[in-house]
């Protein structure tokens, strides 16, 4: 709480990093948990932007930060911000998937893009969607990438980057968050309930 350091009231995004360290994002910025003290990422650190939409990180410890006025990479302590002006397809970046594979996947208002060996781009298929606003990435068992939009689901397999899907039997359009359990099944968040979606 505020009353124990976090600086900001509303948490929207929640991540474990490999050395057990809690990041927290939201309207205010990021912060970090260490099981005694919190360190906030806001601007004078350099963070790209205080709505903080997501975040995720890969096992050597670089930390990727979705907001709504850009990407933040915070590596070695160092963050590294990205902008439209970079090869982002809009500033306003709603989710963040770091892939086992190094890849880095990035959903913005206007489409998809990944980072892979570092250089931005947006795949040919990124602005294929019904609707270009991605709003969750979620790696299945299957070396899948699945797609949440405002008009549905997309799937894409990881290993062909040109067999992407689109599943049709979602109980609504608007698609807010993706899981898998430990028996394989995709669990679809959407904005008026939860969906099963057999794949």
């Amino acid at each position: 709480s505020v009353e124990h350091g976090l600086q900001f009231v509303f948490v929207g995004a929640i991540y474990q990093d490999p050395n057990g360290y809690l990041w927290a994002g939201g309207y205010g910025g990021l912060t970090r948990f260490d099981g005694r003290i919190f360190t906030h990422y806001g601007a004078q650190r350099n963070l790209v932007n205080h709505d903080v939409q997501a975040i995720d990180g890969n096992e050597n410890g670089d930390i990727w930060i979705a907001t709504l006025g850009g990407l933040g990479h915070l590596k070695d302590g160092v963050m590294h911000n990205y902008h439209v002006e970079d090869g982002l397809l809009s500033d306003e970046v709603n989710t963040v998937f770091a892939a086992k594979n190094g890849t880095v996947w990035i959903g913005t208002d206007k489409g998809l893009n990944v980072i892979r060996e570092g250089i931005l781009s947006a795949p040919e298929f990124s602005t294929d969607f019904d609707s270009k606003s991605v709003r969750a990435l979620h790696e299945d068992r299957h070396e899948n990438l699945l797609i949440g939009t405002d008009k549905g689901l997309a799937v894409l397999s990881l290993n062909d980057a040109h067999n992407i899907s689109f599943p049709r039997e979602l109980c609504e359009d608007k698609v807010t968050a993706i899981c898998q359990d430990d028996q394989g099944l995709i669990w679809v968040g959407t904005e008026r309930g939860l969906c099963r979606v057999r794949m």
